[in-house]
């Protein structure tokens, strides 16, 4: 198991390094330059956009070793027949925030048509599948299980927030690498400790979590 996690991450850190000189020079080609305009903003020179593009390539070539390996080569469908649908619903929502990405870089996209993509992306989700449907905490025996109504509604929330809230961070670099790998690290220690015990449930335990992350790529 730990050389598929071990190999998958190498692929995705690969394409994405390689995919990262490409799409600087696409950002220069289409004027998407980050100026330091802004008190907030660290670096001191234009820096080009759209880094994270190259990133997302290299999560989805990633992503697809992972599903050929085990459902084409080792005949393991079992493992990806229930969760299908939310790497789907994942994908298709992560590509509809790439592209309003794309086109903020490019044109500076006002921050409600941007909330509106962001909307879209966790609508589809939600229906998906995916919600927050109880949280629990380590001081806790039991866990706090919401109702359906208000499940939605945290899920809606959850996604926008946590992906603005990152995104506000990003001009400072060393602060959004701190917290993204604070995030990396809480997140999959969760999902190999609910592996391990056998009691791993993607839509529920670590997908809200783990895609609120890759929106702020």
């Amino acid at each position: 198991m730990w050389s598929d996690v071990i190999i998958t991450f190498m692929i995705a850190f690969i394409v994405s390094y390689i995919c990262v000189p490409i799409s600087m020079k696409i950002a220069k080609q289409v004027g998407a330059i980050d100026l330091p305009n802004e008190a907030r903003k660290k670096h001191k020179i234009a820096m080009p956009r759209l880094g994270g593009i190259a990133i997302i390539i290299g999560f989805l070539v990633a992503l697809i070793y992972a599903i050929a390996t085990k459902v084409l080569v080792e005949g393991n469908h079992e493992l990806f027949t229930g969760n299908l649908k939310i790497l789907l619903t994942i994908s298709l929502s992560m590509s509809l925030i790439a592209l309003m990405g794309f086109l903020d870089d490019v044109y500076n996209l006002k921050s409600y048509v941007k909330l509106a993509f962001q909307a879209v992306a966790a609508i589809i989700i939600i229906v998906g599948g995916i919600r927050i449907e109880e949280i629990s905490l380590p001081f806790l025996q039991n866990s706090v299980v919401f109702t359906n109504t208000f499940s939605y509604i945290l899920t809606f929330f959850w996604i926008i927030g946590v992906t603005n809230a990152i995104n506000l961070i990003d001009g400072l670099d060393r602060t959004f690498i701190r917290y993204c790998t604070y995030i990396i690290i809480i997140t999959y220690s969760n999902i190999y400790t609910k592996w391990f015990t056998n009691n791993i449930n993607i839509s529920n335990n670590c997908s809200c979590r783990w895609y609120s992350w890759i929106l702020t790529i």
